[in-house]
């Protein structure tokens, strides 16, 4: 994926597609677009990025975050071999009544065997599976799970699950007077969270090598000891966030922000910081890119 699926005029359906699994909730068609320069604050109370531990389950975290409009996160399906395949569950919380449709696509089959949704009391709403590969339905405003169940393909790995839920305010077709709004709660599966916004998100530990979060907002994001092994950070925001120990080796840089983050003991070795800003990080203890150890008392945005 290089960056988000949207819903193009012409379709008759709004549409899950799993995998590259993207599920649309919607009152009108809506057309694509980009993301804008980086000018999101990096206030504490705009944060829009949540990490598994940070999502709503009623059973494991009934005090954690429902994705609403606006929000991202992220969550890892289990892939094994086994009798029963992992089931993965996302909450989220619809606020218009729209018409729900779900699109299991040929690539889609390798990573999963259902795909389907049920309301907050585990009524099924519409599903779909290799046999059944196309559904639809409408939902009305309240709270909904979306359930993913992995294939038993013998490939024993956490798939990295990156769901973001937006609103775009759009002219309703045929109409010159009142404004539709739709809803898309995009899922992508794969290292690729292409300009996504996760600032103020949990993702201490997760294994995030080979990630393409290039364009993302990661400001004030907690990525303490996470592998991001030869990641693709270009463009991304990652100011004031804390990368302690995270291990960043041969991951590309290149023109991110990282004003004010805290690289104590990361490992840059072999990174591309070519116009990378890093005024006022802390690099005591990093490895650089060269191999050395920056010293305690380097001072901010310097590795000496």
């Amino acid at each position: 994926m290089n960056g988000w699926p949207c819903l193009l005029p012409g379709r008759t359906g709004r549409h899950l597609k799993a995998a590259t699994v993207t599920l649309f909730l919607a009152l009108t068609l809506a057309a694509c677009g980009g993301s804008g320069g980086h000018d999101i604050s990096n206030a504490v109370g705009d944060a829009k990025g949540f990490g598994p531990t940070q999502l709503y389950d009623p059973d494991t975290n009934p005090g954690g975050h429902v994705l609403k409009e606006g929000d991202t996160g992220i969550i890892f399906l289990q892939q094994r071999a086994a009798a029963s395949p992992a089931a993965l569950r996302i909450w989220f919380d619809v606020a218009n009544a729209s018409t729900y449709g779900l699109e299991m696509e040929e690539e889609d089959l390798a990573l999963l065997s259902r795909v389907h949704v049920t309301d907050a009391d585990g009524r099924s709403m519409v599903a779909v599976d290799p046999a059944h590969r196309m559904a639809s339905a409408d939902l009305s405003p309240g709270r909904y799970a979306l359930h993913l169940t992995g294939a038993s393909n013998g490939n024993a790995e956490s798939v990295p699950l990156f769901v973001r839920f937006e609103a775009q305010q759009v002219a309703a077709p045929g109409s010159a007077s009142k404004a539709g709004f739709v809803e898309v709660l995009s899922t992508v599966f794969a290292k690729s969270c292409i300009a996504c916004d996760l600032r103020g998100a949990h993702l201490a530990l997760l294994l995030l090598y080979d990630a393409d979060l290039s364009l993302a907002y990661l400001n004030g994001a907690n990525l303490s000891q996470a592998n991001l092994v030869r990641a693709n950070l270009k463009n991304t925001t990652l100011s004031s966030a804390n990368l302690e120990g995270a291990n960043l080796e041969n991951a590309n840089l290149e023109l991110a922000s990282l004003r004010g983050a805290n690289l104590r003991k990361a490992n840059l070795r072999g990174a591309n910081l070519r116009s990378v800003d890093l005024s006022e990080a802390q690099l005591e203890g990093a490895t650089w890119v060269d191999g050395r150890i920056c010293a305690s008392s380097s001072p901010l945005g310097q590795c000496r």
